[in-house]
């Protein structure tokens, strides 16, 4: 049975190009170049300047019994963000941990990337699924020997896909992967017994039932993903979205919403830890989940020394299990992190103008308004999106996340763009604050004009 990954759920993905990783903006720097009195003076405030890429592992395909195992090695990210000391390799982990998964069984394993030293973000345009081998289990339930490709080579890699080699079935994919500093990215891979199989010339790697396992039509590329939610709490916005308890149609009144920078994919839950969590896909289908309180991470495997990180906490989504006829069952499908706005954004003030870059770091970013009273609470939100080269922008009530209205929209503009330094910049990448202007009849609390802020360090 096919699942679909969650952000390409529902619609094809527009790719447009990518402007990460050849800006020039300072890390860390701030200005107030295009601050005039009365303006916003919230800066960001990201732990860690660590870019994270998560890939899990997704198996299992339906009902059907199997017995065959694969071990991943460290994929491979190729492209234009590749670190100049893995030019040859690509950015992979260089301590991975082993991973053994059953083909016909439903799991989850996580295998964490990270770099550093990222100016902007750094852009991926080929993934390489790498499986050093596979494994056979035997009447008594050991695992047999270790099946790989032509000379001990691995069963899939770049080139070869296969116990015998078959033209045709590498492991190289298109991808469009970025990855952000402080920042979580996720690519989700759905391998089984059904793209991994024993045929007339030994095991084979279909490379047609992957790509339709992973990508959808009008989007051959492999896509990763902002995982990393920044929550609002809109416990006091009089209309806010519904959160999906279920699939047949349960909703509650969400008391917090999540944005990450990535359009058209927004989560909502209620203030309960280990209440429901779920994401809105481009199709108004909302993915259901749960979500936990705050939670320490260990810091990134080969990255800086840092000590663990305590964020705001974590989100899970599951999927109906199919092997349950009565849909009452569910398996893990992504799992993700969140944090409160205000512990990654410092100085708030009581009206925000806020955008949030996306994967491929274009010129089109999330945008983010808030109203907040005296005591710090959002009394109003909208969201929409901004072109940072067209220089105009449009954003909605924050209710219409669930059904992807265009009711009540606001309009403006954008202007005087400035990079970490100050200096004025007309690339998206380097962008970290500018001036906003909106059009028309406003609501209450909202300021006409004012100074933005991009999420970025």
């Amino acid at each position: 049975m096919k699942k679909w990954p969650i952000f390409l759920a529902g619609a094809a993905i527009v790719i447009v190009g990518c402007g990460g990783g050849g800006g020039k903006g300072t890390l860390g720097a701030t200005t107030t170049a295009v601050a005039t009195a009365g303006d916003s003076i919230a800066t960001v405030n990201l732990p860690t300047s660590v870019g994270l890429l998560y890939v899990y592992y997704l198996t299992g395909q339906g009902r059907a019994l199997g017995d065959v195992s694969a071990n991943f090695a460290s994929a491979a990210l190729k492209g234009p963000g590749v670190p100049t000391s893995m030019l040859d390799t690509g950015l992979t982990d260089p301590l991975p941990k082993p991973i053994n998964a059953q083909l016909n069984q439903y799991s989850m394993n996580a295998q964490i990337i990270d770099q550093v030293g990222i100016v902007n973000s750094a852009y991926f345009n080929t993934f390489d699924f790498n499986i050093r081998s596979l494994q056979v289990q035997d009447s008594n339930g050991n695992l047999g020997s270790e099946i790989t490709g032509p000379n001990g080579t691995y069963f899939l890699n770049p080139t070869n896909g296969a116990q015998t080699v078959i033209a045709g079935t590498g492991g190289e994919f298109s991808a469009n992967i970025g990855i952000f500093p402080g920042r979580q990215t996720t690519v989700q891979i759905f391998v089984n017994d059904a793209s991994i199989f024993n045929g007339a010339n030994g095991y084979q790697f279909d490379r047609n039932i992957f790509l339709g396992n992973n990508t959808v039509a009008g989007n051959p590329d492999i896509q990763g993903f902002l995982s990393d939610y920044v929550m609002f709490d809109i416990t006091h916005v009089a209309s806010p979205p519904n959160v999906h308890t279920d699939n047949v149609g349960g909703t509650v009144p969400a008391t917090r919403v999540y944005l990450g920078g990535e359009d058209a994919h927004y989560g909502a839950s209620t203030s309960t830890y280990g209440g429901p969590f779920c994401v809105f896909t481009p199709n108004n289908v909302a993915q259901i989940g749960t979500f936990r309180g705050p939670d320490t991470l260990p810091p990134p495997p080969t990255g800086l020394s840092i000590p663990p990180i305590t964020q705001g906490g974590t989100y899970t989504l599951r999927d109906p299990d199919p092997r349950d006829i009565t849909g009452g069952s569910l398996i893990t499908s992504l799992q993700g992190i969140w944090r409160p706005v205000d512990s990654v954004i410092s100085n708030l003030g009581t009206f925000e103008v806020i955008t949030m870059p996306h994967t491929g770091d274009d010129n089109n970013q999330d945008m983010v308004v808030i109203v907040r009273d005296a005591n710090h609470n959002i009394t109003n939100m909208y969201f929409g999106l901004v072109d940072l080269t067209g220089l105009t922008f449009t954003v909605y009530p924050i209710a219409n996340i669930e059904t992807g209205a265009v009711s009540g929209a606001i309009t403006g503009t954008v202007s005087r763009l400035v990079d970490g330094t100050g200096a004025a910049t007309s690339v998206p990448a380097n962008v970290r604050f500018g001036r906003y202007s909106f059009s028309g009849t406003l609501p209450t609390g909202f300021k006409t004009t004012g100074k933005f802020l991009v999420f970025r360090v």
